[in-house]
């Protein structure tokens, strides 16, 4: 194969690691969003 080959695959294999670890910190946001919210809803500070 030819350079450019190893070099295309490469790029292909860091951009859709970039976009999974995108995909879990987003999963981890909403995670944590939920969590803190039912601390609030717990401790009576919802709006404060």
């Amino acid at each position: 194969m030819e350079p450019i080959t190893y070099l295309f695959a490469a790029n292909c294999i860091v951009w859709i690691g970039f976009a999974g670890y995108s995909l879990f910190l987003a999963s981890r946001q909403k995670h944590l969003e939920r969590f803190i919210k039912r601390l609030e809803r717990k401790n009576g500070n919802v709006g404060d």
